[in-house]
């Protein structure tokens, strides 16, 4: 009788360990192709925004996000919940054209997304370097379906 009550009791609170607190899903809102404006701030340069898209995919509490790169590129999985995920970590994008120089090349280090009333809101930080520059840099992408 005590290994049985025993047995309940432990069931019981590892079934009050799965509550809602940080096990939330990411917002299925995520999914889908979202087109915008990303705007590069570059530490010595004016901020330059171009036409961008980027798609994303959920799973649980993963989003898988492509076309991050300015050339369409690239890809990172991000981790969140609810209408918020965050990634951080290392990704450096293909070499672009970019203030006179025919080579840079944009690494981005950390970036945190939130999902609002059918916009994707998305800034991040990272390094921008190439042709002698190297200098931090902050990005936004502003985007709606």
């Amino acid at each position: 009788m005590n290994k049985m009550l025993s047995l309940l009791a432990m069931t019981a609170s590892l079934c009050a360990c799965g509550g809602s607190g940080g096990d939330e899903a990411l917002s299925p809102g995520f999914a889908g192709t979202w087109n915008g404006t990303t705007t590069l701030s570059i530490s010595g340069y004016q901020p330059y925004s171009y036409s961008s898209y980027m798609n994303v995919s959920v799973d649980g509490g993963v989003a898988t996000v492509t076309a991050v790169c300015p050339t369409g590129s690239g890809l990172i999985r991000a981790s969140g919940s609810g209408t918020t995920l965050d990634w951080s970590g290392s990704y450096a994008c293909p070499a672009v054209s970019f203030g006179g120089c025919g080579a840079v090349t944009f690494t981005y280090w950390s970036a945190t997304a939130h999902l609002s009333a059918g916009s994707l809101t998305l800034q991040g930080t990272g390094q921008a370097s190439g042709c002698g520059l190297s200098a931090p840099m902050s990005f936004v992408f502003a985007g709606s379906r």
